[in-house]
């Protein structure tokens, strides 16, 4: 309390809970300042470190705590708890095998900040709730550089009505929990805002990364979410999803090798500007979908400069009352999958849907290159090549060849501009009823 101290080259271990479930392997209250560096701190209780109150600072380096044990509410077993407005610093530290959350920061001000370091193996506290690698919430602040959240359960990162700010993260290899599955890579959860460079979401389970709610807010530049693996039913692995009106912005990113979709944007007012990236190699799970983009229920996505190559029945889904619009892009590759066979499209907008396409080349899709269906859209400049069929309406909409394209398209009208080309198509113009991409479920 209100003091300094300095820890080096120590063993602080097997501290247990007492009157007030505590048993930490150190903790700064009140204003106190402590230094560590080269020491372990080993299956202790509650929290192996903490910093807690305004003013309290931490400092750690060359360190590991691990192998925290529940209190005896059966909850937390946290690696390192900071809270009330406290700080800690660590360089070159290791939090392994803890419970409930490697990292935990709480209320704000309180700030971490984390260089060099690695957060792995945390596991389900005693009620079978969380095991997740860092939880930012209440206000706090998380500042990390070149650290690695590796083989936590349940949530990889979770940041919640707070602020990360991250650079040469990697967040990787997340199992879903006992008692509430997920195995998220990364939740930015209402109010809280994330921002990441240079870094890798790769390998975890049902959903690389999830913007949801209010004021939840993501921008990503020169990152890859990749590889997200489906769940126990065989469904999900998606690569970014924004709902509730979360925002994402991404620049420079590759979406890769994800299951169900690369990119999703659901409900309204939820939003998504995307930047010279590639979204790409999306697999079906369970044997459908496998969409590069999907946009649907409200949602709005703003492409520039992207590349949809290699996915499956859709390059671009845009599904119900949902907006997008795609500038200077690439969609091409689209695969059939096995449940439906006859549905690989470059571009596949219905069901009350607005698409607008402008400066883009949609080619060599398996079946079609643009298909739109009780909706509406502009094409302006764009090359469609290489597909059995070009462009196909129904359900209502209908096509109108303009010289010019309106800045806003009419009713139940695909409007393609005169100066678009359409080549090497077996067909330009199809006709009678084709099938078309369902939603992508919840």
């Amino acid at each position: 309390y209100a003091s300094e101290v300095v820890i080096l080259d120590s063993v602080i271990r097997d501290t247990d809970s007492g009157s007030f479930n505590l048993g930490r392997g150190a903790s700064a209250f009140d204003g106190a300042t402590i230094t560590i560096s080269n020491t372990t701190f080993t299956n202790n209780s509650e929290a192996g470190l903490g910093s807690q109150h305004t003013d309290s600072l931490v400092t750690v380096t060359n360190s590991v705590v691990q192998d925290t044990r529940v209190d005896p509410t059966h909850i937390f077993g946290v690696g390192v708890l900071v809270n009330i407005g406290a700080e800690i610093a660590f360089d070159g530290v290791a939090l392994v095998n803890n419970r409930e959350a490697g990292l935990l920061v709480q209320h704000e001000p309180s700030l971490a900040t984390v260089t060099n370091s690695l957060i792995s193996e945390t596991w389900e506290s005693g009620d079978n709730t969380m095991g997740r690698g860092a939880t930012i919430d209440d206000g706090a602040t998380l500042i990390a550089n070149d650290v690695s959240f590796v083989d936590n359960t349940e949530i990889g990162l979770m940041v919640w009505d707070a602020t990360a700010d991250l650079t040469s993260v990697l967040i990787a290899n997340t199992e879903p929990g006992v008692k509430v599955g997920l195995g998220y890579g990364v939740v930015i959860n209402e109010g809280a805002e994330a921002g990441f460079l240079n870094s890798a979401v790769t390998n975890n389970t049902e959903a690389g990364v999830l913007v949801n709610g209010k004021n939840a807010s993501l921008t990503m530049e020169g990152t890859t979410i990749s590889d997200t693996q489906v769940r126990d039913d065989k469904r999900w692995g998606r690569g970014l999803m924004v709902q509730q009106k979360g925002s994402a912005e991404l620049n420079r990113c590759s979406i890769l090798d994800n299951h169900e979709v690369g990119l999703v944007v659901s409900s309204n007012k939820s939003t998504l500007l995307a930047t010279n990236s590639v979204v790409a190699y999306t697999n079906p799970a369970k044997n459908s979908q496998g969409f590069g983009i999907g946009v649907q229920y409200g949602g709005s996505a703003d492409l520039q400069s992207m590349a949809l190559i290699d996915n499956h029945e859709v390059g671009i889904s845009v599904y119900g009352t949902a907006w997008a619009t795609m500038n200077d892009s690439l969609i091409t590759g689209s695969q059939p999958t096995q449940k439906l066979p006859e549905v690989a499209h470059g571009v596949s907008c219905v069901q009350g849907g607005e698409l607008r396409i402008y400066g883009s080349e949609i080619a060599a899709n398996d079946q079609l290159g643009l298909l739109f269906m009780e909706s509406s859209g502009l094409c302006d400049r764009c090359i469609v090549a290489d597909h059995p069929i070009g462009v196909h309406t129904q359900g209502g909409s209908t096509i109108e060849e303009v010289s010019e394209v309106p800045k806003e398209p009419s009713d139940l009208t695909l409007h393609i501009s005169r100066d678009s080309v359409f080549v090497d198509n077996l067909t330009k113009v199809g006709s009678g009823e084709m099938p078309i991409p369902n939603a992508l479920g919840d």
